[in-house]
């Protein structure tokens, strides 16, 4: 709210230069895969501009390290995300391949 009662906009369309354009609008499931390194930086960087769109995420995060993953489904689910928008699911290198597909 900017103070007068109306709420903020936002800018969707930029033009950058002659005839280059990004478009910001949601494009659905985002399938979202993660390393291990750096785990809950590598889970954000994904999941939070993919939800300010407006996009639903499935989320799979390493093997070798899924606490992280566990720790923001559990924050999604607290914050009181409908269900659905926010998935997570966990398991190996071939998981992750069928979400890639």
């Amino acid at each position: 709210d900017d103070g007068n009662g109306e709420g903020r906009s936002f800018r969707f369309h930029r033009t950058m230069k002659e005839g280059t354009a990004i478009f910001m609008e949601p494009v659905g499931v985002v399938g979202m895969i993660t390393p291990w390194n750096w785990p809950m930086y590598q889970i954000l960087l994904k999941v939070v501009p993919a939800l300010l769109v407006g996009n639903t995420c499935i989320l799979k995060p390493s093997e070798l390290a899924p606490l992280s993953g566990l720790f923001i489904a559990d924050l999604m689910h607290q914050s009181g995300f409908p269900p659905g928008v926010f998935n997570l699911i966990n398991g190996d290198g071939e998981v992750g391949k069928m979400l890639a597909v």
